[in-house]
């Protein structure tokens, strides 16, 4: 039996196994993935980033010529690792990108994508929370204290005496103070300013980040949309916003002066602006605009603590409402972030809500998880119950966003006792059967099944895509994301919530793909086993236009619940449903606890 497929893929091969064998195998033929054209369109990926569309659409079409038509059965039944060992190519395809990458110096997939470098040091001097900028330009560690700050004398000096202020009683908030950061006799020189803030707990913490503005995929995407700047234009004005001149452009670009001065003119005009030193201005505006609407990393007010495990490991977690309200524990999924809660401050008061959310492993600035996939939701698990058992609470609901539903439901398994409820908004649902990836729209689709029959191959689109983010082209990304979803499109115009969506899929990629490529890994398989392994009230969350997770297989879900479940369609709102109509979920939430 033999499926002849089009796009360069060559033919399925069913092929009978030994008479004892319980099932047949499938197996590709020798033209097997690497083909001609999907290989050109790997290598222009890895020196045009932005070529990423591209290449998930080529990919796509060979990954649906070979599984799209199969029946469950068959499906089920291919054999990963027979398919794995016919693209080893791509690991050369990977080391291709990287290698690019360190080349030119244009960004590192493993960044956190953060606008600046930041750190939080609490009264003693420790350093309780840094970004990946942080890390990386002061050469931080989670062990890091004031010390090894590289400042200056007169600066270290100031900031002991702001440090020695926080432990005395009844003074007023100190004023800003700016550091600088020694370093390299001909680097430019950088300062940090450094200023008071306030957990919920009332603890007092100093926030130290750079005073240069980043350029981060927001600020470009709103350049871009307010003024028609094109992908070089905006390269342009990134490198005339970070100090450089045209002469240093020309020698990173390879286009000549003449041509960057003709295209600086367009800028100009475009901008509405009169001169190189108008246009900075206005860009760092925006920007600072930006960052005092939604600041990116840990919200102002809410800086994340950290919880230290049994065996060393530090469990970052954010909390987010009154510090006596309710608490309810809250479970992201893999590029929501967890900034949504941010925005939601009077509501939370009003409704008596404490938000408690973790940053699961690999995901933000929690450590990575190292052990087998299989056994993540479990380790997961006790390393929640062991926070509750600091924060000094028994029971409470959670609710889990996206693919974090996974995670609310083995919660409610491996420890039934402390999950009084669930609350799943726009969540993930087991995969029982291939009509429903058939029914995901084109990205999903192609990155379901990779993940699921050929999981070799996951690394490499999903490197692909960071470096597509990386590179300013977090727009595309989202957009095809939710190409077959106008209501979701729209949501995205938002200035406010395109600023949570953007954050959301910075934390999410913020130590490279490995957290993110272990949760796709769990979401396409039937995890039926964890739902069935709990009792508690569930409420499943959903907007009625989600092209991610169909609403059908939402309502089979519920059915299959029965009437431990209670299920609540938006019928206007998508899979960005948290962002668009947060006080139905703040509503979900109340009526959890009540």
């Amino acid at each position: 039996m033999g499926y002849a497929r089009g796009h360069g893929f060559g033919k399925i091969v069913v092929m009978d196994m030994e008479p004892d064998s319980p099932s047949r195998k499938i197996v590709p033929s020798a033209l097997q993935l690497a083909d001609a054209q999907l290989l050109d369109e790997i290598y222009k990926t890895a020196m045009m980033p932005n070529r990423y569309d591209a290449l998930m659409h080529s990919w796509g079409a060979r990954i649906e010529a070979a599984v799209f038509d199969l029946e469950s059965s068959e499906a089920a039944n291919m054999n990963a690792a027979t398919i794995d060992a016919s693209v080893a190519y791509l690991n050369t395809s990977m080391a291709v990108m990287k290698a690019f990458d360190a080349l030119h110096g244009r960004f590192d997939p493993d960044d956190d994508g953060a606008a600046r470098a930041r750190l939080v040091l609490n009264a003693a001097g420790r350093v309780v929370w840094f970004n990946g900028h942080a890390q990386a330009g002061l050469g931080l560690s989670r062990n890091s204290t004031v010390a090894q700050l590289a400042l200056d004398a007169d600066s270290y000096t100031k900031l002991r005496a702001m440090l020695h202020r926080l432990n005395l009683p009844g003074l007023s908030v100190p004023a800003p103070i700016i550091l600088r950061v020694m370093g390299q006799p001909d680097d430019p020189p950088r300062y940090l300013i450094a200023q008071q803030i306030t957990q919920p707990d009332d603890e007092k913490l100093l926030l130290l980040e750079d005073m240069d503005v980043g350029w981060t995929p927001m600020l470009a995407h709103i350049l871009r949309t307010s003024f028609s700047l094109s992908t070089r234009e905006l390269q342009i004005v990134e490198a005339l916003a970070a100090g450089q001149t045209l002469a240093e452009v020309s020698d990173m670009t390879g286009r000549q002066v003449s041509t960057l001065r003709t295209q600086l003119k367009s800028i100009l005009r475009k901008t509405a602006t009169n001169s190189q030193a108008q246009l900075v201005r206005l860009v760092l505006s925006i920007a600072a605009h930006l960052e005092r609407k939604i600041p990116v990393g840990a919200p102002a007010g809410d800086y994340v603590s950290q919880h230290v495990l049994p065996d060393g490991r530090a469990m970052p977690y954010h909390v987010f409402g009154p510090a006596t309200g309710r608490p309810v524990l809250y479970i992201h999924g893999m590029l929501d972030g967890l900034l949504q809660f941010a925005t939601l401050g009077p509501a939370l008061k009003k409704a008596n809500l404490r938000i408690i959310a973790p940053e699961r492993p690999g995901f933000g600035s929690a450590q990575a998880d190292d052990s087998p996939i299989k056994d993540r939701p479990a380790r997961f698990c006790a390393d929640i119950c062991n926070l509750l058992n600091a924060l000094d609470i028994a029971r409470l609901p959670v609710v889990g966003h996206m693919t974090g539903s996974v995670y609310t439901f083995a919660m409610a398994a491996h420890a039934p006792q402390r999950i009084s409820a669930i609350c799943n908004v726009a969540g993930a649902v087991p995969i029982r059967d291939m009509a429903q990836v058939r029914q995901m729209s084109n990205r999903q689709r192609t990155v379901a099944f990779t993940a699921r029959f050929f999981p070799s191959a996951l690394p490499l689109i999903l490197l692909a895509g960071i470096r597509q983010i990386k590179a300013g082209g977090i727009s595309n990304f989202i957009h095809a994301h939710y190409e077959n979803s106008p209501v979701d499109i729209r949501a995205f115009s938002d200035p406010q919530i395109a600023s949570l969506m953007t954050d959301g899929v910075q934390f999410g990629i913020a130590q490279g793909y490995h957290a993110v490529e272990a949760d796709i890994n769990q979401v396409v398989q039937n995890w039926s086993e964890l739902i069935s392994a709990s009792t508690c009230p569930v409420t499943l969350l959903h907007g009625r236009h989600d092209k991610v997770v169909l609403a059908g297989s939402v309502v089979a879900l519920a059915q299959d619940l029965g009437k431990r479940c209670r299920l609540i369609l938006s019928e206007t709102a998508g899979q960005t449903l948290f962002y668009t109509q947060p006080d139905l979920v703040i509503a979900a939430l109340v009526d959890s606890l009540d």
